[in-house]
């Protein structure tokens, strides 16, 4: 080559590599200045936002590049960012519907529907709680927190609304009487439709008041009609302050949907204050269930007396039930009251159209009765007590009860009501037993079916026992006991009639040992046998003594 062309060749060659020299310098200076992002994707947790007036949210966003950026297209709700989250605090200003509008750095962008509604409900700061019980245990002071919160609270409640109390701090303990305590109830209402959830906690101020035992001195026994068939009142009972009373009712809905109420009114001029010991169950479906744990609910307070006391003021009639029944649905409730002050209270149980003021039926007549004439106002005083002595070794001992031989007096002579089982009776037996022999001997509780199908509760000596459902007229325990040589002791029992069940009943005290446990419920011995069921109950064993 001549060497003027290889001169220039090498100075382009050379100018070429200066260039592309510069090219990358500039492309890697301009990046130094201006990075290159990628478009980002937002997406809020949640995706849409309801509140109510005056509550926050916040609002996760994920998939940002750079800072945040967000506005409400309307005044609804107030929004403020956090980069740090990086999210959004939304705070409810007023009623209606918007868009935010969320954007960053990268380009990203997000619509995020917000509605604010009504709120479903109202929690209060405070609410009052008087009871009785000596003592009142954890458990009852648990359930009656959740149901004074859940009473303050219906009032307000949007249509379709249910509330739910989450936590209750510091753990409920037992009470005793005179003594008082505040706890604090976590509380969310979930919404109906067209109203937006809340959440919160209020403090329960608890109030053990000081109250002697006192037993029912009359039955108000509602069974009549058993069915409801229209809207209206099943009973009406008046309770007087000398006169303490039970009201027990049991009624199965049939057609439709009803309002289930058991209202209390008083005088108008004064205020009343009565104590109410009570169980309620229902509705279901299965009406021997309920009525079997209203019996055993009923059991576990009663001996203690727990229970609430309420304020009836002038005029304003207390909800003391409150349900939806469905058709087939059974309800059942025993419900002890005292009038403390003021006085008398009358005790309305009524079913009416879902949608109707209870008020409106205080005074509207009873619906007519079935014709089976369970009804009825009875004596308690000096009935259902029995002291049955047992010397182990001669004749076995045995009461009898819900017979049609051996019934309630009704406190109206000219009224065919009458009370055949002793529904909402409490029965109160106590077995002496006698040890006259040398050795330890054990003896053995019983139950003995004599009207069919029948589940039963009891105290014994303060112990709670379950017995299940039994049909066929064989004993089967209900505890057994162990005598020392010589030795006397006195078995405690107390019982109620379950509704739904069938009478009467034989409970006794027997040297011979019983069945040990009720047989499965479609065994050919069993509540409701099955063809090819379990087998049959197994024979009588020795059980292991208790005391």
């Amino acid at each position: 080559m001549h060497p003027m062309l290889l001169h220039l060749s090498m100075s382009a060659t050379a100018s070429r590599k200066c260039v592309w020299g510069l090219a990358v310098a500039l492309v890697l200076a301009a990046s130094r200045m201006s990075p290159v992002q990628a478009q980002s994707a937002l997406a809020a947790l949640p995706a849409t936002v309801t509140l109510a007036p005056g509550q926050q949210a916040t609002v996760v966003i994920s998939g940002a590049a750079g800072a945040l950026a967000a506005s409400a297209a309307e005044p609804i709700v107030g929004v403020a960012v956090d980069d740090r989250s990086p999210g959004l605090t939304l705070t409810a200003e007023q009623l209606g519907s918007t868009i935010v509008h969320v954007t960053d750095d990268g380009g990203g962008t997000l619509d995020l529907p917000v509605r604010v509604l009504p709120a479903t409900g109202r929690i209060p700061d405070r609410v009052e709680l008087t009871i009785s019980g000596n003592p009142a245990t954890a458990d009852f002071l648990a359930s009656r927190l959740k149901a004074a919160v859940a009473a303050a609270i219906k009032p307000t409640l949007a249509p379709g609304s249910t509330i739910r109390t989450t936590a209750v701090l510091p753990l409920p303990e037992r009470l005793e009487r005179g003594f008082l305590t505040s706890l604090r109830v976590a509380v969310t209402v979930e919404p109906g439709q067209g109203s937006a959830a809340v959440a919160g906690w209020t403090t329960v101020d608890v109030v053990n008041a000081a109250l002697p035992a006192v037993a029912a001195a009359s039955l108000a026994f509602a069974d009549d009609p058993e069915r409801i068939t229209a809207n209206g009142v099943l009973s009406r009972t008046v309770v007087r302050a000398d006169r303490p009373a039970r009201v027990y009712y049991y009624h199965q809905d049939v057609g439709v949907p009803r309002r289930f109420c058991v209202v209390l009114a008083a005088n108008d001029s004064v205020l009343t204050r009565v104590q109410l010991v009570g169980a309620a169950a229902g509705p279901n479906i299965d009406v021997m269930s309920v009525g079997h744990a209203v019996t055993r609910t009923f059991l576990a307070l009663k001996p203690q007396g727990e229970g609430t006391v309420v304020t009836i003021a002038g005029g304003k009639p207390y909800l003391e039930r409150d349900d939806t029944v469905a058709p087939g649905d059974g309800i059942v409730g025993a419900l002890d009251l005292r009038v403390l002050d003021g006085g008398p209270v009358t005790v309305t149980v009524m079913a009416i159209p879902p949608d109707a003021e209870p008020r409106a039926y205080l005074y509207a007549p009873k619906l007519p009765d079935d014709g089976h004439t369970r009804h009825g106002t009875f004596e308690l005083q000096g009935y259902a007590r029995r002291v049955v002595a047992y010397t182990i070794g001669g004749p076995e001992a045995a009461y009898v009860y819900g017979t049609r031989r051996q019934t309630p007096r009704n406190l109206d002579p000219a009224d065919s009501g009458h009370d055949y089982g002793d529904y909402g009776v409490l029965q109160h037996v106590a077995f002496d037993v006698d040890n006259p022999g040398a050795g330890t001997a054990t003896v053995y509780l019983y139950e003995k079916p004599l009207g069919g199908v029948v589940r039963s509760s009891f105290v014994v000596n303060g112990s709670a026992v379950d017995v299940g459902c039994v049909r066929v007229a064989q004993r089967y325990l209900i505890a057994p006991y162990e005598l020392g040589p010589h030795a006397t002791a006195t078995l405690d029992v107390l019982t109620m009639t379950d509704g739904g069940s069938n009478y009467p009943l034989e409970i006794g005290v027997s040297a011979t040992a019983p069945l040990l446990a009720a047989p499965p419920i479609s065994a050919q011995d069993g509540c409701f046998p099955k063809p090819g069921g379990p087998p049959a109950a197994a024979q009588p064993q020795t059980p292991p003594p208790g005391q």
